[in-house]
């Protein structure tokens, strides 16, 4: 981890499988999967999706409708791993293959690995995110979009269903287990959130994936990289002039409605936000915040309870705060909580770099090593290790994804003169 990085290159935090960041936990090939209540143990058999029939089969498939979809499986047990009986996970997965035209979105990355929550938890490294977009429970679903509901709340082991239409307080859902798949209400109580597929030929969001890298070049402009999944970038594409007097930016949903925004501090101190429209461009900035000047910030879902981002931010002083983000727009004092202290001149980037679900903090210290700082998902910290050393570079970015699924990494130097979003500069 020395800063002989050119640029670009992309040091990885961890591998897509097997021992992940740098506390060592290993991956599962199989783990407990999702659903509902009669179920004593239910699991998901991962090791289907090294079956190569199962991708050479979906790449000649002709794919069906959604209704048509419906229409072919009602009242039929769908168990596509062979193991376990027929359970939501595997109405999910026939979904996918079927209808969305892909197979194996894992279950591992997240606290509840293998359950259907993994889905919802994990879905900035297992693949999703290439197919659909996150909603949040509070907004109404439509046709096709996937419900998945929280571990241990309305459904014990969570739970995934497809949504036929909405009703209310209720989800009308396209639903497995207990018993065959059927047509049912399931109430909306313990929702997670939805994820809605990305249609083929229609207009989207300008910022398709997390791994995306926003950079202001010299002259003021704003570029995104687009990542393509496999540690490059696709050919950059303007946003706009006019960036020039941006001190540092982020991407981020926000206001939790499935597209990424745009969250920047300029150099007067103020915060704004840029909304990300559905068909591509952002509406005209809001304000969140004034006087921020003195303050590093980095968005972060440091409280997951909390539903939406937050942010994180350090004071002059050194000492660290989280202000909730409780309605999507401005951030307020009365959501103020002091998360850490003596953090003098560190430089903070957040991101889940073991993979459990929770943010942890990388930090960037006086000496120019690397720490690690892990979350609990709540505000608390569970421990505290050095994981490099040499790090002296202009700028250094979190990044989810962008070498594949479940990767973590950090873009590192060799974009000189360029403000490179997700970022703290370190000259």
């Amino acid at each position: 981890m020395k800063n002989a990085i050119s640029r670009r290159q992309i040091l990885m935090a961890a591998g897509a499988a097997g021992t992940i960041g740098a506390f060592g936990l290993a991956v599962p090939a199989a783990a407990h999967a999702d659903d509902v209540s009669g179920t004593d143990t239910p699991h998901v058999d991962e090791s289907y999706f090294a079956d190569e029939g199962v991708f050479v089969a979906q790449a000649a498939r002709t794919l069906s409708t959604f209704d048509g979809w419906v229409a072919n499986n009602e009242n039929r047990y769908i168990d596509m791993d062979g193991a376990y009986g027929a359970q939501c996970w595997d109405l999910w997965e026939n979904y996918c293959l079927y209808v969305i035209g892909t197979s194996g979105i894992s279950t591992q990355f997240s606290p509840h690995r293998g359950y259907a929550i993994a889905l919802w938890d994990g879905f900035a490294f297992n693949g999703a995110a290439d197919y659909f977009i996150q909603i949040s429970a509070s907004s109404v679903p439509q046709k096709g979009d996937v419900a998945i509901w929280q571990y241990g709340s309305y459904l014990p082991y969570s739970h995934v269903a497809m949504v036929i239409s909405d009703a209310g307080p209720n989800v009308y859902c396209f639903t497995q287990n207990p018993g065959p798949s059927v047509k049912q209400y399931l109430s909306k109580q313990g929702l997670a959130g939805y994820l809605r597929p990305i249609r083929n030929n229609v207009p989207s969001p300008t910022i398709k994936s997390a791994a995306d890298l926003l950079a202001v070049d010299p002259y003021g402009v704003l570029w995104n990289y687009p990542a393509s999944g496999n540690g490059r970038f696709g050919a950059r594409i303007q946003i706009g002039p006019g960036w020039g007097n941006m001190v540092t930016g982020w991407t981020v949903d926000w206001n939790g409605n499935g597209i990424f925004d745009v969250v920047a501090k300029w150099n007067d101190g103020s915060l704004r936000l840029y909304r990300g429209q559905a068909d591509g461009g952002f509406d005209s900035y809001q304000s969140i915040g004034v006087g921020w000047q003195s303050m590093q910030i980095a968005p972060s879902r440091f409280i997951r309870s909390n539903g939406l981002p937050g942010m994180l931010a350090k004071d002059s002083s050194g000492s660290l705060w989280y202000y909730t983000n409780s309605s999507g727009a401005a951030l307020t004092t009365a959501g103020k909580t002091q998360v850490g202290w003596n953090w003098g001149a560190w430089n903070i980037l957040p991101m889940d770099f073991n993979a459990d679900g929770n943010q942890d903090v990388v930090a960037i210290d006086s000496s120019n090593a690397m720490r690690l700082y892990r979350g609990d998902g709540t505000g608390a910290w569970l421990g505290s290790g050095q994981i490099g050393s040499g790090w002296t570079f202009i700028s250094v970015a979190s990044s989810a994804g962008f070498a594949g699924r479940g990767t973590r990494s950090l873009v590192g130097t060799g974009w000189k003169g360029y403000r490179i979003f997700n970022s703290q500069r370190l000259d």
